[in-house]
C-alpha cells in the first residue's frame, strides 16, 4: 500500500450528471482531463475548454473511447489572453442554455519569468486573473442554470507565501515559487468571497488542493526536481487519484452548506490564516484595481460592491488605474451609482450585481469615468 493511499481519503460516489453541462479548463492533459473522463462517465455533456486544440483532440479521443460519451465539445481557451477569454464566454453564453458546473482547473506552475498578452506576470495572470475574468463573465448563466458549482483547483502552495500587495506583477523580483504560491492564495481568497457573493443564489463555490500530483505541472522544474518527483512517487498522487477531491466538490450531494469551503482529500482542509482574511482579499482587488503600479491591462468586470467600503465609500471618486481599470474598451450604459449603495457591506448590495468597468480617457488632463452596469 503507497504512502498516498494512506493519506487519502477513499471516496466513491454513483452520482449521475445527466443532462448537466460542465465546463472544464485545461481539459486536454493531468487532472483536468481525468476530471473530464469521470463527469463524462456520468452523463454530463462536457465542455473542454483548452489552449492546445491538437492535444485537446487526442484527450477527447481517449475520453470517447473509455467512457462512450460522444457529448464532448472542444472550444479554444487562452487563459493568458483576455481576448480569447472573451471569446470563449461569448460563444459560451451564446450557445449554451446552461452551464451547470465551472471547473477552473488550467494552471501553470513555477515557470521562468513571462507575461500574458495583457502584462501580467504569467502564473498570476492564468492561474487567477484568468479565471476571474472566465467565471464573471459566464456567471449570470450559472446562476440561470442553478442549483450549480464553481469548483476552483487551487493548491496547499497557498500557504508558502502571503500577497505581494506592493509588487503583485513580479516586477521589482521575481521567484517562481512564491509567484505560484500567490497565485494559489488569491484563487483561495477568490473562493472564498465569490461563496459569500453568491449566498442564497443556488451556486456553491469550492477550492481545493489536488495533492501533490505526477502531472505535466512539473515541465518547468529543473530535471533534478522532476527526477525526484519520479523517484519519490510513491509519496505523490496518479493524475486520476489527483482529479478526485475536484471530482468530489463538483458532485458530492450537500456540500451547499459548505460553500466557500477548502478541500483536500475529498474533505473540509483548514487553509493559512491569509487564505481566511476576507480584508486581504479586498486589499488585493483593490490592487489589482485601483492603483498605478500594475501594467497597462485590464481585466475588465469586477464587482462594484466589492468596493463599497468603509474606506471607499464612493468607487467612482476614485481616479486610480491598475490591472483592470486602465483599458476598458467595452462600451456600457453609464449610470449613477445607487446613493444606498454606499456603506453596504462589499459583498452585499440589495440593488444586485453592479458590474465595475473603468474607461482611462486618452487625454493625460481628463478624469477617468466609471461605467456600471447593472446585471441584475
Amino acid at each position: 500500500m503507497s504512502c498516498r493511499t494512506v493519506c487519502c481519503n477513499r471516496w466513491s460516489s454513483e452520482e449521475r450528471l445527466d443532462g448537466k453541462t460542465v465546463i472544464i479548463t485545461g481539459a486536454n492533459t493531468g487532472i483536468g482531463k481525468e476530471t473530464a473522463r469521470d463527469l463524462a462517465r456520468r452523463g454530463a455533456r462536457i465542455i473542454m475548454a483548452c489552449r492546445d486544440l491538437e492535444r485537446a483532440e487526442e484527450a477527447r479521443t481517449d475520453i470517447l473511447e473509455d467512457t462512450g460519451n460522444e457529448n464532448l465539445v472542444i472550444r479554444k481557451l487562452d487563459l493568458s489572453d483576455t481576448k480569447s477569454i472573451r471569446a470563449f464566454a461569448d460563444h459560451i453564453n451564446k450557445e449554451e442554455r446552461q452551464v451547470n458546473i465551472l471547473i477552473n482547473n488550467a494552471g501553470i506552475m513555477m515557470c521562468p519569468y513571462s507575461k500574458t498578452a495583457d502584462g501580467f506576470e504569467m502564473q498570476l495572470g492564468v492561474n487567477h486573473l484568468g479565471h476571474v475574468l472566465l467565471t464573471y463573465l459566464l456567471l449570470d448563466l450559472i446562476k440561470r442554470s442553478a442549483p450549480a458549482r464553481i469548483v476552483v483547483v487551487a493548491s496547499v502552495a497557498h500557504t508558502w507565501t502571503g500577497l505581494r500587495l506592493d509588487d503583485l506583477n513580479s516586477e521589482e523580483s521575481y521567484d517562481t515559487m512564491k509567484a505560484y504560491g500567490q497565485s494559489k492564495l488569491a484563487n483561495v481568497l477568490f473562493a472564498r468571497s465569490l461563496a459569500k457573493r453568491l449566498q442564497d443564489t443556488g451556486v456553491s463555490v469550492f477550492s481545493l488542493h489536488p495533492g501533490v500530483v505526477q502531472s505535466d505541472l512539473w515541465r518547468h522544474q529543473h530535471q533534478c526536481i522532476q527526477v525526484a518527483v519520479k523517484i519519490f512517487r510513491i509519496f505523490t498522487k496518479t493524475t486520476v487519484e489527483g482529479a478526485q477531491t475536484t471530482i468530489y466538490c463538483a458532485v458530492e450531494p450537500r456540500l451547499e452548506s459548505l460553500s466557500g469551503g477548502y478541500f483536500s482529500d475529498c474533505a473540509p482542509a483548514a487553509c493559512s490564516r491569509a487564505a481566511s482574511d476576507d480584508d486581504l482579499a479586498q486589499k488585493l482587488l483593490r490592487q489589482l484595481f485601483f492603483t498605478n503600479k500594475q501594467p497597462e491591462s485590464y481585466v475588465a468586470l469586477i464587482p462594484l460592491t466589492v468596493f463599497a467600503s468603509d474606506t471607499t465609500s464612493d468607487p467612482a471618486r476614485h481616479h486610480g488605474s491598475g490591472y483592470a481599470a486602465r483599458k476598458t474598451m467595452h462600451k456600457t450604459r453609464q449610470k449613477r451609482i445607487p446613493e444606498d449603495c454606499h456603506g453596504h457591506s462589499y459583498w452585499v448590495c440589495h440593488h444586485g450585481i453592479h458590474w465595475f468597468l473603468r474607461q482611462t480617457h486618452p487625454h493625460p488632463h481628463q478624469q477617468h469615468h466609471c461605467w456600471w452596469l447593472n446585471s441584475s
